[in-house]
Formats: structure tokens, C-alpha cells, sequence
């Protein structure tokens, strides 16, 4: 598994590698600070055969979260591209843009901790069941 973890926040990122390293599932992730940064690298090393985990910061400069999730099924499959939105907005009408879209499977609240991390592996194991 790929993972790409979206956030213009450093602090965001010293605190999720933080909790990583106390979870043995997830592979280090590659960190960009900005969305359109991580679809150019994503559309140039796609593999269809590859799993990719995404968690995806919703409002940042430039391209936002919304606007790479408008953008991903013009490169990608929600079998094989799990998306984690990792937020800050606690607002309904992003909770409910999120559940509606295929490729979401977690809307996380910032600040993370380790066991949304824990619900985040569950939901992915489930997800690979499920497609078995």
C-alpha cells in the first residue's frame, strides 16, 4: 500500500508520523503540502494493481481536498483508492459531501490520534474483504 498524506499544516505532519510509528499497518506515508503536488505524482506512478490510502486535508490553498476528490476518478478507482479526509471543519454539509463520495471511507477530525488511526486500518480490512 501507497500513502499519501495531504496537509498544508506541518504541525499535522510531525503529529500523524508521531502516531504512525506506533502503528505497524500503515507504511510510511509520502507527505505533500499541496493537493495539486500529490495528484501530479499520484497520475504519474499509478498502478491499477497497487492499494493507495490518501488522507486528505479539505481546506488548503490552491487545489483543495474537494476539488482532488472532483479530479480522482479521472485517474483512479475507489476499489484500489482509499480516502481519509482530515479535517479541522466539524461542519455538516462536509460530513455529508464526504460520505457521499465513492472514495471516502473516514471523515477524521483533526487533531489524530491513535485510534482513528485504529478505525482507519479496520475500515481498509473491511474494504479488502468486502472486494475478495
Amino acid at each position: 500500500m501507497q500513502f499519501y498524506f495531504i496537509d498544508d499544516d506541518a504541525v499535522i505532519f510531525m503529529l500523524i508520523n508521531r502516531n504512525l510509528l506506533k502503528q505497524s499497518f500503515f507504511p510510511t506515508p509520502i507527505t505533500f503540502e499541496q493537493a495539486d503536488a500529490a495528484f501530479n505524482h499520484l497520475r504519474e506512478n499509478y498502478d491499477a494493481d497497487e492499494e493507495y490510502l490518501v488522507m486528505l486535508d479539505i481546506n488548503m490553498p490552491g487545489m483543495n481536498g474537494w476539488e482532488f476528490l472532483d479530479e480522482l476518478p479521472k485517474l483512479a478507482s475507489p476499489s484500489n483508492v482509499y480516502v481519509a479526509i482530515c479535517s479541522s471543519s466539524i461542519n455538516e454539509r462536509d460530513f455529508i459531501k464526504a460520505e457521499g463520495n465513492p472514495y471516502v471511507i473516514k471523515y477524521l477530525v483533526k487533531p489524530l490520534n491513535l485510534e482513528s488511526l485504529q478505525e482507519l486500518e479496520a475500515l481498509i480490512l473491511e474494504k479488502r474483504a468486502q472486494q475478495a
